[in-house]
């Protein structure tokens, strides 16, 4: 929403701020609230969808017993990017007009961390040997393990935007 905000603001040059702050257009609203129904979305299949490590992984698992799944930086990024989101949405519907300036100013860096989610992820995780022997021992069970950690991973990117 922010990138779709400050190209409106670009191409109507005329348009001063205070008039501005009182124009919204359709195409803005409409990518926050679908932004902020996929941010939560994510959120919830990496929460509740993706598998819980097992047993047999020992390192993970008995990390995760310890303290959850907050251990993966994925988690942390698509929390801070499902507030973000959420927030701009409600400060877009003037619900709470107060997070129009923070959301605005911490656009940058939350995208900065969504961008380096999905990258670190598939320059280091999705074609490595271990991850490919854990995703065939999830494939044998019959979950699309590959498949979850690429869609909770892409919109990390994508949300950036």
């Amino acid at each position: 929403p922010f990138a779709l905000t400050a190209l409106f603001k670009a191409l109507s040059p005329n348009l001063d701020a205070a008039a501005y702050s009182n124009v919204r257009p359709q195409v803005v609203l409409v990518a926050s609230v679908l932004s902020a129904v996929l941010a939560v979305f994510v959120l919830y299949e990496h929460a509740l969808v993706c598998p819980f490590p097992m047993e047999d992984t020992v390192d993970i698992w008995g990390v995760t017993q310890k303290i959850g799944r907050w251990i993966y930086l994925t988690r942390q990024v698509l929390a801070i990017q499902a507030f973000h989101v959420v927030a701009s949405c409600l400060a877009d519907f003037d619900l709470w007009p107060a997070m129009r300036v923070p959301t605005h100013s911490a656009s940058v860096l939350v995208a900065g961390l969504g961008i380096f989610v999905t990258i670190q992820f598939f320059a280091l995780v999705y074609n490595d040997p271990t991850f490919l022997d854990e995703c065939q021992k999830w494939a044998k069970r019959g979950i699309p393990f590959r498949f979850l950690h690429a869609w909770v991973h892409i919109p990390c990117g994508f949300l950036a935007i």
